[in-house]
C-alpha cells in the first residue's frame, strides 16, 4: 500500500535561477497527521539543498489548511498570482 507520494522536479524559468518545485503531494487519508507529508517535503528539501537550489511549492489560494502546513515547515509566501487559461 502506498501511504504517500510527492512529485518534485527541477524547474527552469527564463530570468530566474533554477529551483526545485513540489508539483504534487498526496498522503493517504489514514496516514495524515503522522508526519508522512512532512518527511516527504523534508526529503525534497534535502535534495534542493544538495543541488544548492531553493525549494518552492504552489498552492491554490483557497486551500488555507495547506498554507498552514507549508508555513509550519518553514516556507514563506513569495508571491500571489492569477492563473489565466485560453481555451482553443
Amino acid at each position: 500500500m502506498i501511504i504517500g507520494w510527492i512529485h518534485a522536479f527541477v524547474a527552469l524559468r527564463v530570468g530566474a535561477a533554477p529551483f526545485i518545485e513540489i508539483g504534487g503531494l498526496v498522503v493517504n487519508e489514514a496516514y495524515r497527521r503522522t508526519n508522512v507529508g512532512s518527511r516527504l517535503v523534508q526529503e525534497s528539501a534535502a535534495w534542493a539543498k544538495a543541488e544548492q537550489m531553493a525549494l518552492r511549492v504552489r498552492c491554490n489560494s483557497i486551500r488555507e489548511p495547506t498554507h498552514h502546513f507549508y508555513q509550519a515547515l518553514g516556507f514563506k509566501l513569495l508571491k500571489q498570482q492569477h492563473v489565466f487559461e485560453f481555451n482553443l
